[in-house]
């Protein structure tokens, strides 16, 4: 009876204190292990880095569209300025202002 008893007592033990160290890490897959300490980091560290790219060329095409955006205004002014000056010189109508390009 003792024996008996001792090898159910053993029997339910055994998965519970495997369990249990399992789940403390005291076994773990090595594989699981290096993947999530060395290539994870890696690759979030890259991803970062990447999106900093991303982000830079993202701002200087916006800078680049500004500047471009700003200077056809000026031109556009200037040379509205032009003809309203030459009209008024000839004592001519004013030229009327071309809808796609703002005053």
């Amino acid at each position: 009876i003792n024996a008996e008893y001792g090898q159910n007592y053993l029997s339910d033990l055994v998965p519970s204190v495997f369990g249990a160290l399992s789940e403390n890490g005291y076994f773990y897959d090595p594989v699981q292990k290096d993947v999530e300490g060395n290539f994870v980091p890696w690759l979030l560290s890259r991803v970062k880095e990447n999106m900093g790219h991303v982000l830079l060329s993202r701002v200087m095409v916006d800078e680049l569209i500004r500047t471009v955006c700003d200077k056809r205004h000026d031109q556009a002014k200037k040379q509205r300025d032009a003809a309203r000056l030459a009209a008024q010189e000839e004592n001519r109508p004013v030229p009327k202002v071309d809808a796609a390009v703002p005053p």
